[in-house]
């Protein structure tokens, strides 16, 4: 991940951290400043703010052709569903306000149907077969409306253990239907109605249902497999440790078998299912799958290739270092990088996503990465103007430049530097990863430093020292530092004939120390000790002290500018 999200700033020193300030401020000497110093030229820059592309990344979550209709849930990924829609009709069945409408309109017809429930119940605990599926689906059809009072009533009526029951009428394949599309609607309201689903073992049955021969059961059971997964942490352990995941992985790893609704709402299942996960359970049972998955980035099919990168993409963010090397070891990141160049940006943002995790790993999994060619697919994308492909492509150089030396370097011979100093002056999102990526690259050799200066990564991370963002500020001024620090060392070496440290000046040349010297009176302390560590390092001829009282609407005022 990038290095941005590793520490949390500290705010709120405007009282105390100026009282420790006691020994003033600096300012530049007016006796030190030539009036005719020679700027350094801006580069052209051009125009990367272009609004996105229509087609915005994918979702995670998937809709079967015969179930259309939007999903407005109050819970994430929780997808009640009519009978009408199950068998093909056009009959949607649910108001314009989607699933869990607390709005009740009709409050009439909704007492009524409460009223009904008393008889509907009686009808399903008797013996008759014929009387029992008539209940079944009249229940069905009741909790298809999604409304909290009814599932409530539902459950207080008692008969969520004859529908878990009914789940084994083998001999009824339709009452294991519409108990299990009863189920599925159950789970789809509150935490607490799913938990009630759990506690009356319909995990394990639905999980054998997974494997059943009729295909409208074995769709309706990855529906309720998939609410239950998607309510909470705790609720998709049980489904995972249920065995879940194999019977469900048999079914994704064949797509030219599968039917494709049933392969849809398997997907939808799966990525709730390992979402936020890294359990070690997971990891046992995916790695062995992994190579199947590599066969699906290999079809021409664009469904199925973006399918196997969002649930690689699920896998890299969420699972453990093991998981990511796993996913190494499974040879996927040539196609992830032939994948970047792909026609939609739908497929190219989780397969940038993807790198970019491998490449926030160690060197070897980065360099893997190097080997498959993805620089040169990079270095295409930092020409595009989707804004969602620019960020992710300049956060997966980020973490290609914290590597070692070698995989630097090979980053500049790529030239990858020139357009990430113009993507400085993107958008707000797009130009914090690309001050990242080239604040990073300062940790390189004193020649690679020169050439990141030769290419104007000293005056990019200057002309950004007037940002409000304090994250921002220390990226720059750590970037700043390391290359100070390096022209320091080419100084004292005596590689420069007047002996000074080139650098500083370069930064002096461009505004850079008046920055720094204004960020002394920046409303947070670290910022204020990084600004003052540079001055006191490397420009202390051409500083003086003074009080800071006396001075703070002076400085004020440039921080204003």
């Amino acid at each position: 991940m990038s290095l941005q999200h590793d520490t949390q700033r500290k705010k709120g020193y405007k009282s105390t951290g100026r009282r420790r300030r006691e020994d003033g401020i600096f300012i530049v000497r007016k006796n030190k400043r030539q009036d005719s110093l020679s700027k350094r030229r801006k580069l052209v820059r051009q125009d990367i703010s272009s609004p996105l592309i229509d087609d915005s990344p994918p979702s995670t979550i998937y809709i079967p052709v015969r179930v259309r209709y939007v999903m407005q849930r109050l819970k994430h990924g929780l997808i009640p569903i009519t009978f009408s829609d199950i068998i093909g009709k056009n009959h949607i069945g649910i108001g314009g306000g989607g699933a869990m409408d607390l709005n009740l309109q009709n409050h009439d017809v909704l007492v009524s149907q409460l009223q009904t429930i008393r008889t509907m119940t009686l009808t399903l605990l008797s013996d008759n077969p014929a009387a029992q599926l008539e209940a079944a689906t009249q229940f069905g059809t009741l909790l298809s409306k999604g409304y909290i009072p009814l599932i409530d009533k539902v459950i207080r009526a008692g008969v969520v253990p004859r529908f878990v029951k009914f789940l084994t009428r083998e001999d009824m394949p339709q009452l294991q239907f519409m108990a299990a599309w009863t189920l599925t609607n159950i789970a789809a309201g509150l935490s607490e109605h799913t938990r009630i689903v759990i506690d009356h073992g319909a995990v394990p049955l639905l999980v054998q249902l997974m494997s059943s021969s009729n295909d409208d059961i074995k769709e309706q059971t990855l529906w309720a497999l998939g609410n239950i997964a998607g309510d909470s942490p705790s609720a998709s352990d049980h489904v995972l440790n249920d065995g879940a995941l194999l019977p469900l992985l048999s079914l994704l790893w064949n797509p030219s078998t599968t039917k494709k609704s049933i392969w849809n709402i398997a997907k939808w299942a799966f990525l709730n299912l390992c979402r936020g996960k890294s359990l070690p359970t997971l990891y046992e049972q995916i790695r062995p799958a992994l190579p199947a998955l590599r066969e699906l980035l290999l079809m021409h099919d664009e469904e199925f290739v973006l399918y196997a990168c969002q649930i690689l993409s699920c896998i890299t963010q969420n699972g453990s270092s093991e998981m990511v090397q796993a996913v190494v070891e499974a040879n996927v990141c040539p196609r992830l990088v032939e994948l970047l160049l792909f026609p939609t940006s739908k497929v190219i943002v989780p397969a940038l996503q993807i790198l970019g995790d491998i490449a926030s790993g160690d060197d070897a999994q980065t360099q893997v990465l190097i080997n498959s060619g993805a620089l040169h697919c990079l270095k295409f994308l930092l020409t595009q103007s989707d804004k969602i492909i620019l960020e992710e492509t300049c956060l997966a150089i980020s973490n290609i430049t914290a590597g070692n030396s070698a995989q630097l370097q090979a980053v500049l011979d790529a030239d990858l530097i020139t357009p990430l100093v113009c993507l400085t002056k993107a958008e707000f999102n797009v130009r914090n990863e690309a001050v990242w990526a080239i604040s990073n690259a300062t940790h390189g050799t004193p020649e690679q430093i020169r050439s990141l200066a030769c290419k104007g990564c000293i005056e990019a991370l200057c002309d950004l020292l007037i940002s409000t963002d304090p994250s921002i500020l220390t990226v720059c001024l750590n970037g700043l530092r390391n290359i100070l620090k390096a022209g320091e060392i080419n100084k004292q070496k005596g590689l420069y004939n007047n002996r000074v440290n080139i650098y500083a000046q370069m930064v002096e040349e461009c505004g850079g120390l008046d920055k720094i010297v204004s960020l002394q009176s920046y409303d947070n302390n670290d910022i204020y000790k990084k600004a003052v560590e540079v001055l006191e390092k490397y420009f202390p001829e051409d500083l003086e002290m003074v009080d800071e009282e006396n001075h703070s609407s002076n400085v004020d005022g440039t921080l204003q500018q």
